[in-house]
């Protein structure tokens, strides 16, 4: 019950971090910051992805990683609660 409640929120985590930092442009490839989105990029991709695909976006804004959140946090909810 613990795992699938801390493997829930890193990754929920996980994906505001990666939010965030789309909103600054990476320096070089290779460097520091650049290895970090491209680590939270293959971690969250599996989630984000396909939601993104039958998303559109509204304004300019995209909409993928905070319905990935709920729904990240509604599996969590189900399996904790079946557990």
């Amino acid at each position: 019950m613990f795992l699938v409640e801390l493997i829930g929120k890193l990754l929920i985590v996980a994906i505001l971090i990666r939010a965030l930092m789309t909103w600054f442009a990476p320096v070089r490839p290779g460097g520091m910051y650049w290895m970090v989105v491209h680590g939270l990029d293959r971690l969250t991709e599996p989630v984000i992805g396909p939601i993104r695909r039958r998303l559109p976006t509204w304004g300019g804004f995209d909409w993928a990683p905070l319905m990935a959140i709920v729904v990240v946090y509604l599996v969590m909810s189900v399996v904790l609660w079946v557990l």
